[in-house]
């Protein structure tokens, strides 16, 4: 999680500000006279006789046509178009109900289908158009791909309805639209018959889940049901990421001898005899550990993920790709590329979500350039030149959707962001990520569902961003409180907000970014003590409100739910370590607070952040914690609001182990970590080869609120509720870094 906020926040900081630092402030890639055009050689046609639509124009008077009073209601882009600007809605065709947004005149959006007024229609993309039929579906799959579930429990299936040319469309099945079929009664039942299934599981048995929209069958789905047991503990081992079983782990639970591979018949690993509470442990190479202390039910299910490699997506955006982006007048072109975020969104993958840095060539002509090392996701370019225009987006194998954030940008403001933020060499992270949310709210969206990862493999990607971010809304964000951490009080300094949607078994896909920090106490520019109160630096705003962005539901999403993930953190850790590396000498390691809210619908306003203002409830606060690697024990201090606590652990080469256990109702909550068997690494005190660094520790605190009943023992019993999916449930966490002390020779 720490990895992922770091880039994901600093993506734009690394696109913009290292740019901006490459470039000699003398050097102005924008025009600053008063048409706003650019290169004024570079397209010769003007107007005369032509549409306004239609009109490439290199001067605004190139922009008046017979039907106006002249050219001073327009301005000729950068990239030669001529766009009609406003100061209100009067300025605005009326009779097309045009409304004037960031001094453009454009037709109004929609956020949902409750905005369309017309008969059929639903809100594609922030437009009212005709609703997809079934005739519109010409391929279409059941996801997830496969489950398995336990006798009474219950899991949701989807279509992912896609035309001829395999794009994803928002295909919204009305009552009777969709047939759903389960192979056998001992997999289970469903009566629904619209795009999204709800399935019952049986008695037991193996069979699918199958779709018919109209006449066109969809892939099936794979099913695996086991019944209740008569043992006195079954343990179901499961592929996080396949939702295929793994019958060759090996299982441990409590003093019990370890059983290494499943009975041949239930698929399961039984322990008969055994008295509860019991610790249970799964062990398998090529994937993570995951132990459950204090288990006190007699069916547990465990996901194990595999350490498998990223698949890989490739594209390119040149400089045409940016020619008709939401801000007019800029010609620094910057895109930000990445997957969905799948699985619970405490997961966010560590490594894959910008993926690498790589040297990029920053060359303004004359002595003006450098070398940078930029994320590989991201793109960036000045004109017609562009400085890296091929991106790869890496995701864990699965299906996801690629998003990107992208637009063009007044290098006058790029530079002003540095030049505010940055002194003697250092970068003050919270004032860059403030000063940059007029640039961040100017960026557009492109979204395309639907892409399968697959490990170690690569294909091809073709994206644009070519969504405006028309949704406003204000997130509320709650007074920071203090908390103590290894015995000193702390107070986080900023946050960090992601809007974006839900597309089911796709993940978050994010749509919009905004963030703020706690600056000052009084209106005086020398005291700027923190008061608790994040602050909406260099934008209008109450203290504690930052303006939030984000695109309309397209790209094949509609119809998903809308996210907020909101993050409180230490932002001045942002740009340090984790933290726990034995030798590491790294600063201090990133803490973080989150909060998730989901709405089911974002209405578009004319400048109505008010009206969609989303209150952020109090964040969480960390939980002490210290991990005693001589005695394998680790002592967490007591935190309202605890579901349960999960210590991630990782080893320089990518084995994890993940522990869950409860939190005592009171007082300090003590865990004694178990031996791997024989055969299995120690990923508690392995070091690299060469190397005294321990694997990186994380504790993480989970509050379940976000479902009535759910608790602990819940999550690690087999039935509808499982660790590997709890979006519904998570509604709050808290994840920091532990300091790791380097083991004696």
């Amino acid at each position: 999680m720490q990895q992922a906020l770091r880039l994901l926040a600093t993506a734009t900081i690394a696109g913009l500000a290292a740019f901006a630092v490459a470039t000699s402030p003398g050097c102005s890639g924008d025009k600053t006279g008063t048409d706003g055009g650019g290169d004024t050689g570079v397209v010769t046609n003007v107007c005369a006789g032509k549409t306004i639509a239609d009109c490439h124009c290199t001067t605004k008077a190139d922009c008046k046509a017979a039907s106006d009073a002249g050219a001073s209601n327009y301005i000729c882009t950068p990239t030669h178009i001529c766009i009609k600007i406003c100061t209100s809605a009067a300025d605005c065709n009326a009779g097309a109900h045009e409304v004037c947004e960031d001094a453009i005149c454009r037709p109004p959006a929609c956020g949902d289908d409750s905005e369309c007024t017309g008969a059929g229609q639903q809100c594609i993309g922030g437009t009212c158009t005709a609703r997809i039929a079934p005739a519109g579906v010409a391929k279409c799959t059941v996801t997830p791909a496969a489950a398995v579930l336990h006798s009474g429990a219950t899991a949701q299936f989807t279509v992912l309805a896609k035309d001829a040319s395999d794009k994803v469309v928002p295909f919204k099945a009305a009552t009777g639209e969709v047939t759903w079929t389960v192979s056998d009664a001992g997999v289970g039942a469903t009566t629904d018959t619209v795009i999204t299934a709800t399935v019952t599981g049986g008695a037991g048995g193996t069979g699918t889940v199958t779709a018919k929209v109209g006449s066109v069958t969809c892939d099936a789905a794979n099913v695996t049901t086991f019944g209740d047991t008569a043992s006195d503990l079954r343990v179901v081992v499961v592929n996080s990421e396949t939702n295929a079983l793994i019958t060759d782990a090996t299982v441990v639970a409590g003093e019990a001898a370890p059983v290494a591979m499943a009975d041949a018949t239930s698929k399961a690993y039984d322990f008969p005899g055994t008295t509860l509470p019991v610790d249970v442990s799964a062990f398998k190479d090529g994937f993570s550990y995951v132990t459950y202390v204090g288990v006190n039910t007699k069916d547990v299910v465990v996901y194990l993920k595999p350490q498998s490699a990223a698949g890989k997506m490739t594209g390119t955006m040149g400089a045409d790709k940016f020619a008709n982006l939401s801000d007019v007048r800029g010609t620094v072109h910057l895109a930000i590329n990445g997957p969905s975020i799948a699985g619970n969104l405490i997961d966010i993958s560590l490594t894959t979500l910008l993926g690498e840095s790589v040297p990029t060539h920053i060359d303004l002509g004359g002595s003006t350039q450098t070398d940078i090392d930029l994320p590989d996701g991201i793109v960036i370019g000045l004109g017609s030149q562009m400085f890296k225009q091929t991106y790869s987006v890496q995701s864990d194998p699965g299906l996801r959707a690629v998003w990107s954030l992208g637009g063009n940008v007044v290098l006058s403001d790029v530079l002003g962001v540095v030049s505010s933020a940055t002194g003697g060499g250092d970068i003050d992270v919270g004032s860059i990520l403030s000063a940059l949310l007029p640039v961040v709210g100017r960026l557009e969206s492109g979204v395309q569902s639907g892409k399968v990862f697959k490990s170690g493999d690569s294909g091809t990607v073709d994206i644009v961003p070519d969504t405006l971010l028309r949704l406003q809304t204000i997130a509320s964000i709650p007074k920071f409180n203090k908390y103590t951490l290894g015995g000193t009080e702390q107070q986080f300094d900023g946050a960090v907000v992601i809007g974006g949607a839900i597309a089911p078994n796709q993940g978050l896909v994010p749509l919009g970014l905004t963030a703020g920090v706690d600056k000052h106490t009084t209106t005086s520019t020398t005291d700027m003590m923190p008061d608790g109160i994040v602050d909406p630096v260099g934008m209008t705003g109450a203290p504690g409100e930052l303006p939030l962005r984000l695109a309309p539901l397209h790209g094949g999403i509609e119809g998903s739910k809308y996210t907020v993930l909101a993050l409180g953190a230490n932002l001045s850790g942002l740009l340090g370590g984790l933290g726990g590396g034995g030798d590491s000498g790294s600063s201090s390691p990133l803490i973080l607070s989150g909060r998730i809210v989901f709405k089911d619908k974002i209405k578009f306003q004319d400048n109505g952040q008010a009206a969609n203002k989303i209150a952020i409830p109090d964040f969480m606060l960390p939980a002490d914690v210290t991990l005693d690697d001589a005695n394998r024990k680790v002592a967490v201090q007591h935190t309202d609001g605890a579901g349960f606590y999960r210590l991630d652990l990782t080893t320089s080469e990518g084995g994890e182990w993940q522990v869950y256990f409860a939190p005592a109702a009171s007082g300090e909550t003590d865990v004694q970590l178990p031996t791997p068997p024989a055969s299995f690494e120690d990923r508690l005190l392995k070091t690299a080869s060469g190397s005294t660094k321990l694997p990186t520790a994380t504790l993480q605190t989970v509050s379940l609120a976000g479902k009535a009943g759910l608790d602990y023992q819940s999550v690690v019993k087999f039935d509808s509720d499982n660790a590997n999916d709890l979006t519904a449930a998570i509604d709050a966490f808290t994840a920091h870094g532990i300091t790791r002390t380097t083991p004696t020779p």
